[in-house]
């Protein structure tokens, strides 16, 4: 972990006015994020199980989960480049594929922008059906 400052100094006082963490990225600099074919996990935060349940050997997804499908499944209406491969929705989790095809518009992390929009999209809809007391506090 590293954390980045800046101190200030004023007359014989000394201190620092912010910190803030600096996170390694994660990203491999050598892969071309704005296009090819990526496997992609979401889990929800503190892997509490709000997307649905397991009965038997099914995973049933309540309303919180089935518009996350929906806005999912909706991505690639929105952003013409992109096209869902197969994708699994657990009570805790997300799987996909996403298929990013080359164009100028592309950002640099266009992955990390579309995934982005579609977390942003998704806890917009949660903080709604939260609101409502249709789905629980992640506390």
């Amino acid at each position: 972990m590293a954390y980045a400052f800046r101190l200030y100094v004023d007359s014989a006082r000394c201190y620092v006015a912010r910190m803030w963490y600096i996170r390694k990225s994660l990203r491999n600099k050598n892969i071309d994020y704005r296009k090819g074919r990526y496997f992609v996990t979401i889990q929800v935060a503190r892997n509490k199980y709000l997307l649905g349940a397991i009965v038997g050997t099914q995973c049933v997804l309540n309303e919180l989960g089935k518009c996350v499908e929906a806005e999912l499944v909706n991505l690639p209406l929105k952003y013409p480049e992109l096209r869902l491969g197969p994708y699994v929705i657990m009570p805790n989790h997300v799987h996909m594929i996403l298929d990013i095809s080359p164009r100028d518009t592309n950002k640099e992390n266009h992955l990390s922008f579309l995934v982005g929009r579609f977390k942003g999209v998704t806890t917009f809809i949660y903080g709604k059906l939260k609101s409502e007391g249709k789905v629980p506090d992640i506390g």
